[in-house]
């Protein structure tokens, strides 16, 4: 599989914000873009977005809250707490003025003290599965900082 080489690669367990990890399945191109970092390789996009708990909410209010907001069109929804974390994910398929769909897994993972958002967007559906695979592995690490 060919990267971009004007790009940083990433592979295995990267270290995605002082709190945040992610476990690859082979190497990504990294960049940031609008305060989000994104992770690409063909096929699969990765666009990432971190947040404090500002507002001191539980893990089970924000999830809530989460779900609350879902699209209609949202699929497999799937919602988990456990070790600390909660997990809401889902796909949902969006088309775009151009007629063109894109399609993705959504994620959001919470601990007590952040959260982070995952939009896994990719293009053929041979890979949905893969791109479930890497919404679950989202790891809170704590504060490594």
């Amino acid at each position: 599989m060919t990267l971009n080489p004007n790009y940083q690669t990433v592979s295995g367990l990267y270290q995605l914000t002082k709190n945040w990890a992610i476990a690859l399945p082979g190497e990504f191109n990294r960049r940031l873009e609008e305060e989000s970092m994104v992770l690409w390789r063909k096929g699969v996009t990765l666009w990432i977005s971190a947040y404090g708990n500002d507002d001191g909410m539980s893990i089970e209010k924000r999830l809530d809250r989460d779900e609350v907001g879902l699209s209609k069109d949202a699929s497999h929804k799937t919602r988990v707490i456990e070790d600390g974390v909660g997990r809401l994910t889902y796909r949902l398929s969006e088309k775009r003025e151009d007629d063109a769909v894109v399609k993705a897994v959504y994620a959001t993972t919470h601990a007590d003290d952040c959260q982070i958002m995952i939009a896994h967007y990719y293009d053929d559906d041979q890979d949905v599965e893969q791109v479930e695979e890497l919404a679950a592995a989202i790891i809170y690490t704590g504060d490594l900082a």
